[in-house]
């Protein structure tokens, strides 16, 4: 399946986000340019408390029916203090990685993706993973 084009699906927080962040579901739009096995593209999300409001960036590939690609941020998005609603940002890229399946059953593609960053605490300084679930498809 060919998935060159505008897709709208969504992405939900999940494993490594507490409440009120887990469990909620911001709506995204995504164009692929470019070839099938090699793209690049660029992201809007739904305006929501939950959604990051900058343009982000895609590249990836599709191979056997898998696909793969990094959604970047020009700059770090992070949550607000725990249990608060409310995305603030820092400077640096935020990356995040996605992989999933593409399902030429039901028109669609998805899979999950997760996202790395280095958390300096009261403990220390260790290496965070966040994780969560995406599904997209075809708009036009």
């Amino acid at each position: 399946m060919n998935i060159i084009g505008k897709w709208k699906g969504f992405y939900e927080y999940g494993e490594g986000y507490d409440l009120p962040y887990f469990a909620k579901r911001v709506g995204l739009e995504i164009t692929f340019e470019g070839h099938n096995d090699r793209f690049i593209g660029s992201t809007r999300e739904e305006p929501s408390e939950y959604s990051v409001p900058l343009k982000g960036t895609v590249e990836g590939f599709v191979e056997d029916g898998l696909i793969s690609f990094i959604k970047r941020y020009p700059k770090k998005p992070v949550i607000l203090e725990r249990h608060k609603i409310g995305i603030e940002f820092e400077e640096g890229q935020s990356e995040i990685e996605h992989t999933g399946v593409v399902d030429e059953e039901h028109q669609a593609i998805h899979g999950s993706w997760t996202i790395y960053d280095v958390v300096e605490d009261e403990q220390g300084t260790y290496e965070y993973a966040a994780h969560g679930i995406w599904l997209l498809k075809r708009v036009d």
